[in-house]
């Protein structure tokens, strides 16, 4: 990532995390957290977020994210 960001200083590369998202597959791994253990408990519903939630942040982010963050790793809520 930061490779890109330097050999191409007239993009804005970035590493987005866009969090625990509610999805199909989201709530079918929660549907078998007994089986899955730890992990299974950070996908609490009361964590997971709707999808329009990051992808309007990450759409924000297309159009208007600082090159000062080229190369660097952000969550979604940090491009609001």
């Amino acid at each position: 990532l930061a490779v890109l960001a330097k050999e191409e200083p007239w993009l804005t590369v970035l590493a987005i995390q866009p969090g625990i998202v509610d999805t199909a597959m989201s709530r079918t791994v929660l549907a078998n957290a007994s089986e899955l253990g730890s992990q299974a408990a950070e996908m609490q519903s009361s964590q997971r977020i709707e999808a329009l939630q990051p992808a309007s942040a990450i759409c924000h982010a297309v159009l208007n994210a600082p090159a000062s963050l080229s190369g660097s790793h952000v969550a979604w809520h940090e491009l609001k």
